[in-house]
């Protein structure tokens, strides 16, 4: 299969490598969609210290292709979309319930205490707890869950009341999610400052 790895600050190789089979209570996922996010600019960059080589994507969907041994929920064919975020269900923020304030994180291809291979490649193996069915969404749709997860959290933060007015710094690709999220929220005036006009 092929895979962007990063194997530097600035340096992205395309391999070929083998396809990985799924440990037990995991899946193989054939990617079909994976968002770019501003974390993988800052990992290509630099900026974000990620040890090299690794395999970013974490705004991804796609297809099972192959299930482990311990799985029962789901089979060969159905489409899921990925959370990226695999919790150590240890540390005392997992068991109280809190997975994403976990101490011993581990995303897929994202930024975390841990990273493991992401989906910028054909197939990617992901615990079984990581997935959700999207059904007939389609693949690309399916690969902003992660991203309109984030923002639904920030919104949830804010403890917003209907009619109330709202600004939104920056217009990027959160900002705009934002915004149309803040729309269907209930939100009044909302203010978008953005010192880049397009």
């Amino acid at each position: 299969m092929k895979t962007a790895t990063l194997i530097d600050a600035h340096t992205v190789k395309i391999d070929d490598t083998e396809r990985p089979k799924p440990a037990p209570h995991e899946l193989l996922v054939e990617i079909n969609a994976c968002g770019v996010c501003t974390t993988d600019l800052h990992m290509y960059s630099g900026s974000l210290t990620v040890d090299y080589p690794m395999v970013p994507g974490h705004e991804s969907a796609g297809k099972v292709d192959a299930v482990g041994d311990d799985v029962d929920d789901f089979q060969v064919g159905d489409r899921v979309a990925i959370n990226p975020s695999v919790p150590c269900n240890e540390c005392r923020a997992c068991k109280s319930g809190r997975e994403n304030l976990c101490h011993d994180l581990t995303s897929i291809g994202g930024a975390a205490k841990n990273i493991i291979d992401g989906a910028f490649a054909e197939y990617a193996t992901v615990p079984v707890g990581n997935v959700e069915r999207i059904g007939n969404l389609d693949y690309r749709t399916a690969s902003f869950a992660e991203p309109l997860g984030c923002v639904i959290n920030g919104i949830d933060q804010v403890d917003l009341t209907s009619g109330e007015t709202v600004v939104v710094v920056g217009g990027g690709f959160i900002g705009q999610l934002l915004v149309q999220t803040l729309r269907t929220s209930g939100a009044g005036t909302i203010v978008l400052s953005e010192p880049v006009a397009e």
